[in-house]
């Protein structure tokens, strides 16, 4: 299924890759047959062997892909950075070897930009994917959040941060992402968790942020992920809180510039109402990601390490268990996760037009459609089969 639509030509998706020449090799003709009129741009800071495979890949394709090769040892940052300097197009993106982009979620997320001249960014449902040898599944929506239109910079901050998504995968006006890559590089943020916040945070600064209702990207699960999901504040309060402190301290000095110019009549009042509105908007975040079972579990741990006697006199288990329910029910309205029903998982090996199953989120408005569904799904069977 090609997919044929003008506004394509004018995005640049940069594809990033290290040292996994199978992998990135299937992307790169999986989008060259979908969609042949974007421009690809293979950032590969692998091996020198991985980047000659690459280079031989590429060679055999009737549609040009302009190919980056970095020394391997480039930290990521900086090839990020190196990468904007490729860019020509109206619109840019960064796309990792191991993601599969839908064309029908770019077309929407491109059009939203070029219709709304004060949006930076733009990007539509994200959803996860497992591959194995013999099948792949088809897993929950990780990205789902409604857009952030507020007019003023530090309400996009609020909302965003109140139901927090990254906007690495997004579509951008290339001059915003260029910017926004060689500010974060600047920045040498030493916390990669704040880090990404600066990068998010940037952007809400800019303009705002749309989210087009398609499926644009199927996100792979794997191994490397159980990490990626520790990297929270939360994990960090736990395991070291002096050292969040001071991440987070950092990580606020360098914001705050960035927001208090967009205040008009900056005074030092201004500048400490800012300065105290995105402390708050950070200490929300954090409280609504507490995770109240593990929390129990390490007081625990260390009321264990200090006297068996403490031990004896703590709540139960099941004690524990059931505030940690009652605070999941009361937060409900702020927390909903969208899952795709249990049934899809059952979808490995081949899909069908007549595909009953859907998404729920409990009980509220549907936001992925079933025809929706089912072309998400067969662009990824489309890119498996490109094996």
């Amino acid at each position: 299924m090609v997919v044929n639509k003008g506004i394509l030509s004018e995005l640049t998706l940069v594809v990033v890759t290290y040292n996994r020449p199978t992998m990135v090799q299937r992307l790169v003709r999986y989008l060259c047959s979908q969609a042949p009129e974007l421009l690809l741009v293979l950032v590969d800071h692998g091996d020198p062997e991985s980047q000659e495979s690459n280079a031989i890949a590429l060679s055999s394709l009737s549609t040009a892909v302009r190919h980056l090769r970095l020394p391997e040892e480039m930290l990521l940052d900086e090839v990020l950075v190196r990468a904007t300097d490729q860019l020509s197009t109206p619109y840019a993106a960064f796309c990792p070897d191991d993601d599969i982009p839908v064309i029908d979620g770019i077309f929407a997320a491109l059009s939203m930009l070029s219709e709304d001249s004060d949006m930076v960014c733009a990007h539509g449902y994200i959803l996860s994917l497992t591959e194995t040898n013999t099948a792949m599944y088809f897993g929950p929506v990780e990205d789902y959040v409604p857009s952030y239109n507020n007019a003023e910079p530090l309400a996009r901050l609020f909302s965003m941060m109140r139901r927090y998504q990254p906007l690495f995968w997004s579509f951008y006006r290339t001059e915003i992402l260029v910017w926004v890559m060689h500010e974060v590089a600047a920045a040498k943020l030493s916390n990669s968790m704040f880090q990404e916040f600066f990068h998010a945070a940037l952007v809400c600064s800019r303009g705002k942020i749309g989210r087009a209702p398609s499926i644009s990207l199927w996100r792979r699960v794997t191994d490397s992920h159980v990490d990626r999901r520790r990297i929270h504040p939360f994990h960090q309060l736990i395991d070291n809180p002096s050292l969040l402190g001071a991440n987070y301290k950092e990580f606020c000095d360098k914001l705050l510039p960035y927001y208090i110019e967009d205040v008009s009549r900056v005074t030092s009042d201004n500048a400490f109402v800012v300065s105290r509105v995105i402390d708050l908007v950070f200490v929300q975040f954090l409280v609504r990601h507490i995770d109240y079972g593990e929390l129990d579990g390490k007081i625990r741990e260390f009321l264990n390490d200090l006297d068996r006697d403490y031990f004896a006199s703590l709540p139960t288990q099941q004690q524990a268990d059931d505030t940690k329910n009652f605070m999941l029910i009361q937060s409900d309205d702020i927390n909903t996760e969208y899952w795709i029903n249990e049934n899809l998982f059952m979808v490995a090996t081949e899909v069908s037009d007549e595909l009953s199953t859907g998404c729920h989120n409990n009980g509220r408005e549907l936001i992925i459609s079933i025809e929706m569904l089912i072309r998400a799904i067969k662009s990824a069977m489309e890119y498996r089969s490109g094996n």
